[in-house]
């Protein structure tokens, strides 16, 4: 993947010239999948293909999307900070790891962190995995496995095993939601409410110290009523949105 590789060349480009941070810098990971994008919808018109019908809502009544897309991402959130901090439990991240982390996540430029995570994240990832990814595996295989092969390649888009399981999760969902819906767009919405929460956490950390604790991966433990509610918002979401999208435009 393009923005992979950047990412690596730009991790090469700090040891030659020993100045590190670059990889950790909310500019250049912007940079970086803003490249992603432009190479995403560069794979696309190689292979014939174009992104313009997929940003059509494809339902028949568009707008329950809105609030469905809505609870989702609540209780998605919830859910993936609970996996979150169980696979760290499992897995203790390690002191360089966590302080990249740190070093991208400490809120001190806002800007380039909101460009980075709720503006470029949402369009490459969702582009690559839901608009690229999930038709090819639902033409050869199905819907279900485009779905869960989807996930998968978007927990693994994250580079490292502390992600990738609550990205997976997060990435079924958001699968579910491309099917259903027949458009890339409402899981680019969702993504971007599910980042802009953790921003808004970042940046605003007096608003919500409890949230801002589990933005910070300092939480080591989601309250019980927190997941009471994730586990009534999900299902109220699925439910909302309905059936599955059935129109001509739909790409399989």
């Amino acid at each position: 993947m393009v923005q992979i590789a950047l990412q690596g060349v730009i991790a090469i480009f700090e040891i030659v010239i020993g100045r590190p941070g670059l990889t950790s810098n909310p500019w250049c990971l912007t940079g970086s999948m803003i490249a992603g994008v432009a190479g995403a919808y560069g794979l696309l018109r190689l292979f014939g293909s174009t992104i313009t019908p997929w940003m059509k809502f494809g339902l028949p009544q568009p707008l329950r999307t809105v609030p469905a897309v809505l609870l989702l991402t609540l209780g998605g959130w919830i859910l993936s900070a609970e996996i979150g901090i169980l696979t760290n439990r499992a897995v203790p991240m390690p002191k360089v790891i966590e302080e990249m982390f740190r070093a991208l996540l400490n809120g001190r430029n806002p800007i380039g962190l909101f460009l980075a995570l709720v503006i470029a994240a949402p369009l490459f990832e969702e582009i690559t995995c839901r608009g690229i990814v999930l038709p090819a595996l639902r033409k050869r295989w199905g819907t279900g496995i485009a779905i869960a092969g989807s996930a998968v390649v978007f927990g693994a888009l994250h580079m490292n095993p502390w992600q990738f399981f609550y990205a997976t999760i997060l990435g079924l969902t958001l699968g579910w939601l491309r099917v259903q819906s027949g458009s890339i767009l409402p899981g680019i919405l969702l993504h971007a409410l599910n980042n802009g929460i953790s921003w808004s956490l970042i940046v605003h950390p007096t608003v919500f110290p409890e949230g801002q604790a589990i933005a910070d991966d300092q939480l080591k433990e989601i309250p019980a009523t927190w997941l009471l509610a994730s586990a009534v918002l999900l299902p109220c979401g699925y439910l909302l949105l309905g059936r599955p999208a059935q129109t001509p435009s739909t790409p399989d």
